[in-house]
């Protein structure tokens, strides 16, 4: 079962369970913003209690972690808001715990399973990444397509497959009137200010996961300006469709034609009206 479509979901709007977070001590929960039922691969929004701990070991999945509030130290990082930390699978890292508790972002890429350890399991050839992204300067994006006003800071690109996760803004008032749709997933949840597009309105908490090839767009950001942490499983390519339909520079009856979407959304966001579809 691939993961489902899910855009223009509060993070509100979710109920909290139990985190899987294994032989961990201390009060955790997480609400589940997508998951892969099949592979356990998830997007969560996590608290852990202040004297939270883990021992060190290895998780059997690349874990991504970004701290929203308060503090989680991994072995010497201490990471506060706007922190972010990367794990490859079968890398041991920690131990971990935080002092004054902490609301997160983590991300998984598999199953939850994690073994406590002293040692890697095997040989490892990618390393963890620690970033603090308020020390980082905001840059001009990389990718071709969109109109100026796009600003990132770039927190991990694997080489090989080009995927990434990074920091977007959108500066005050940045417009985009067409519709873009992608080769690979596309997931994001919102830090700062507002955005209205196709599918709804963005304001802080609200999260998509976007599988490829589905068209957003009609971008309108608010004066505030819009502020996102996103990533990608490759490499981002914009294929676009202008405002009277017409695809700019894709083949409409090729394989990198949009799919149609069916999103999962909030209720208090309301039902979509089918722009873009």
């Amino acid at each position: 079962m691939a993961r489902a479509h899910v855009e223009c979901v509060h993070v509100d709007d979710l109920a909290w369970g139990p985190a899987e977070l294994p032989y961990s001590e201390g009060g955790c929960r997480q609400k589940i913003l997508s998951m892969d039922w099949d592979t356990r691969a998830a997007s969560l929004y996590m608290q852990l209690d202040p004297g939270w701990r883990r021992p060190r070991g290895y998780h059997h999945a690349d874990t991504e972690y970004f701290v929203l509030e308060g503090d989680l130290t991994i072995e010497d990082k201490k990471l506060t808001r706007g922190c972010y930390f990367r794990a490859p699978k079968y890398l041991a890292v920690g131990p971990m715990h935080s002092e004054g508790g902490c609301t997160l972002l983590y991300y998984r890429e598999g199953p939850p399973s994690f073994a406590v350890s002293q040692r890697n399991m095997g040989k490892i050839t990618k390393q963890a990444v620690f970033v603090d992204t308020n020390e980082m300067e905001w840059g001009d994006i990389f990718v071709e397509g969109p109109p100026s006003g796009l600003q990132i800071k770039l927190l991990w690109m694997d080489e090989e497959t080009k995927a990434y996760s990074r920091l977007i803004r959108a500066l005050p008032g940045w417009t985009d009137t067409r519709l873009a749709h992608h080769p690979v997933m596309e997931e994001a949840f919102t830090l700062a200010g507002e955005m209205d597009y196709n599918f709804g309105h963005l304001a802080p908490g609200v999260y998509f996961y976007r599988p490829p090839r589905i068209k957003h767009g009609h971008f309108r950001a608010y004066e505030s300006g819009t502020e996102w942490l996103i990533r990608c499983d490759g490499e981002l390519v914009n294929l676009y469709t202008d405002e009277n339909g017409k695809p700019e520079n894709y083949d409409p009856n090729g394989d990198l034609a949009p799919l149609p979407a069916e999103p999962i959304r909030s209720v208090s966001l309301g039902e979509w009206d089918g722009d873009g579809r």
